[in-house]
């Protein structure tokens, strides 16, 4: 199948899960949920609020779109048996290369997009950038593994694109900090002044 066609299934795919009534619910109470859990969260721990708010949306949106809500999957221990084996069954195994399991190929590619937005929200939010690695690599494990327990299909290459996408949010993140404080470190500039304190003598710019 050439690209355009497997982005095609992609889309389809995508659009037949949105459409189901059960995960319309759970976007739903999820998306009103994240903004007061989020602000509330964001005040204790001390993280920046839009970003925490964003990131639980955003968690709320992968939970919705990848758990058995959205094909009806049920628990048994059958497929806890047969699905565990994606943990320690590598790409590699199957004699693909890299390429052809992350960015070759449009689900590949749509497994990375999927989590650079948890990753570029967490570090924003958190300003601990190993730390929402760890958080986004902790979550797509827990999905894969409920797949695999609820008899979906849960592959070990999902797990790692999936940290591939959090490790470019969390990068985007560290380079949208390293401009900010960039700029914050210019040079004082027009329509600033500068006066020393009674103490010290040391200057302190106001804007």
């Amino acid at each position: 199948m050439d690209h355009a066609g497997e982005w095609q299934v992609v889309w389809q795919g995508l659009r037949q899960v949105t459409s189901e009534p059960s995960v319309r619910l759970v976007l739903l109470i999820g998306l009103l949920l994240s903004v007061p859990l989020g602000w509330w969260l964001a005040t204790v721990a001390g993280w920046r609020r839009i970003p925490t708010v964003l990131t639980l949306v955003w968690t709320t949106v992968i939970l919705a779109l990848t758990l058995p809500v959205s094909t009806g999957g049920t628990f048994s221990a059958e497929a806890v048996r047969s699905g565990a084996g994606f943990l320690w069954h590598l790409p590699g195994q199957d004699n693909l290369t890299f390429w052809e399991y992350t960015l070759g190929t449009a689900y590949g590619v749509a497994n990375i997009a999927l989590y650079v937005p948890f990753g570029l929200f967490a570090a924003l939010a958190t300003r601990r950038y190993v730390w929402s690695l760890l958080a986004g690599v902790v979550l797509t494990v827990g999905v894969e593994t409920t797949q695999a327990m609820f008899g979906r299909i849960a592959e070990s290459d999902d797990v790692i694109n999936n940290t591939l996408g959090v490790l470019l949010g969390v990068a985007a993140a560290l380079l949208i900090g390293g401009l900010l404080r960039l700029g914050r470190g210019r040079p004082a500039g027009r329509g600033t002044t500068s006066r020393h304190s009674a103490d010290g003598g040391r200057s302190i710019d106001q804007v």
